[in-house]
């Protein structure tokens, strides 16, 4: 449906005064809103000033803590110091009158220095003799080297410590000698074994041996006995070349 020229004029208008009212009621906004800003900030400092305060008052109060605290500390040291002097002095004191003997008269003091005097002397002549001694000594002992006497005296030193020689003793035959030993035994009972006379074995010094050679068999010593074939001894020398 078409419109006419002046149906669009009036909605023109209609909508010019709506869109004016909604600017009117835009700017009545913003400026409740500055109103009201500028009513918080004129607020705003005495809040400021409101909080330093309590925040001055709350550092004054902690200072004041802190100065009670450092004097009462220092109080307590002062009398601890004090206390601990006095406890001093009391041992000082008591000391003192533990080391402090009674006065010795004057005659225990004259006895005492007559006394020392004498060890004194005494050990005086006592340390001059030693000295005179020690001078005769080496006065002797230099005259005995210029004059030749102290080869002398040394020779004989030497002599008198020189250890005596020991005298040789007659050395006794020892019980198993040459014609009792058991070589011997050994070779008297195998020649009266093969000469026929005794037994195989015999008896030395409370023990039985027979009459073999090392390497000799029971059969080739019955053999030499019989006469049959040569002695083993003899055997071995003449296969080696060896004497017996």
């Amino acid at each position: 449906m078409a419109t006419t020229r002046e149906e669009r004029e009036e909605k023109r208008k209609a909508d010019a005064k709506v869109r004016k009212q909604k600017e009117e009621n835009i700017k009545k906004e913003v400026r409740g809103a500055g109103s009201k800003i500028k009513k918080w900030a004129k607020g705003v400092p005495s809040k400021i000033r409101a909080a330093d305060e309590r925040q001055k008052a709350r550092r004054a109060d902690t200072a004041k803590k802190r100065k009670a605290e450092s004097k009462r500390v220092k109080e307590a040291r002062i009398a601890k110091e004090e206390s601990q002097k006095s406890k001093k002095v009391a041992k000082t004191d008591k000391s003192k009158k533990s080391t402090t003997k009674p006065k010795k008269t004057t005659t225990a003091k004259k006895t005492k220095k007559t006394s020392e005097k004498s060890s004194v002397a005494a050990k005086r002549k006592a340390r001059e003799e030693k000295v005179a001694s020690r001078k005769k000594a080496r006065e002797g002992s230099t005259r005995k080297f210029a004059t030749g006497q102290w080869r002398s005296s040394e020779s004989s030193t030497v002599a008198k410590k020189k250890p005596a020689k020991p005298k040789k003793v007659a050395s006794t035959p020892s019980k198993s000698s040459k014609g009792d030993g058991f070589g011997a035994a050994f070779k008297k009972a195998r020649k009266s074994y093969l000469g026929g006379k005794g037994p195989k074995n015999f008896e030395w010094r409370g023990k039985q041996y027979h009459t073999r050679w090392k390497d000799e068999s029971p059969s080739q010593q019955l053999a030499k006995r019989k006469g049959s074939t040569e002695d083993y001894q003899r055997q071995v020398a003449r296969k080696y070349g060896g004497k017996i």
